[in-house]
């Protein structure tokens, strides 16, 4: 992979780029009979799932070009940072990615969600009024509710308040307007809407965050333990002599 990305261009950054479209491609290829079997199969034999396979596999045609595009910027930030900072890489590489993880939770309401569904403003004062309510009471300022078509792949009842601060979002799956009463309609975004109050979503991030360090010291250490050297420059320096 190495080789085949390196004669293309002397622009390092691009040469991680095809590196880890090689990488993702194989990898999705390996793993495709088990997400199947795991997934797709399950979800059929339970009545979960709604899509057949076709419209399954264009979902995740879909999540292929995310994750291409996504982790592809994310893979040229950290090879960047190991051949720039060959001593504190490590340090640095869990700031990117934290600060990375952070901006992808931000957007995904807005920029993410929309690629597999289609997300509308629910215009049913009915439903939309006691929501509302219970969020200015809750303190949060949130004007609108949204609908998701999560009918498209799934059986399943749900709802989440995600994002923060200008693209919080409010949304119900239809399958919850359908079947669901506004007793439990309002249960479950009492259920939600608790998640967002008591600041769960920067408690993952925190967790996440100190796995991310613990897992960059720990390749940090692997990288010295392997080659010998105890400063860590000659580990530093062979990732990228590995990859691109």
């Amino acid at each position: 992979m190495r080789n085949f990305a390196e004669p293309l261009t002397q622009f390092r950054p691009i040469q991680t780029f095809v590196y880890w479209v090689q990488y993702l491609l194989l990898t999705s290829i390996l793993g495709f009979p088990l997400l199947v079997y795991e997934d797709y199969f399950p979800e059929h034999k339970y009545g979960l799932a709604t899509q057949t396979f076709g419209p399954w596999m264009g979902d995740q045609w879909q999540g292929l070009a995310v994750n291409l595009v996504l982790g592809g910027i994310l893979a040229m930030l950290l090879f960047g940072v190991v051949r720039k900072l060959q001593r504190t890489w490590w340090i640095w590489a869990s700031v990117v990615t934290l600060v990375f993880l952070i901006v992808v939770v931000l957007i995904a309401p807005v920029y993410i969600v929309p690629i597999f569904n289609k997300v509308t403003v629910l215009d049913d004062p009915k439903v939309t009024q006691s929501i509302l309510s219970m969020a200015r009471a809750n303190g949060m300022s949130a004007h609108d509710v949204f609908k998701i078509d999560a009918s498209r792949q799934t059986t399943r009842m749900g709802a989440n308040v995600s994002g923060f601060g200008n693209t919080m979002r409010i949304t119900l799956s239809d399958n919850l307007l359908c079947h669901g009463s506004r007793e439990e309609i309002q249960a479950v975004m009492g259920h939600e809407m608790g998640h967002y109050v008591l600041h769960h979503i920067y408690t993952d991030i925190l967790f996440f965050g100190v796995v991310i360090v613990i897992a960059f010291a720990l390749l940090h250490w692997a990288l010295n333990w392997c080659s010998g050297e105890k400063n860590g420059r000659y580990a530093a320096l062979a990732i990228p002599l590995c990859f691109p």
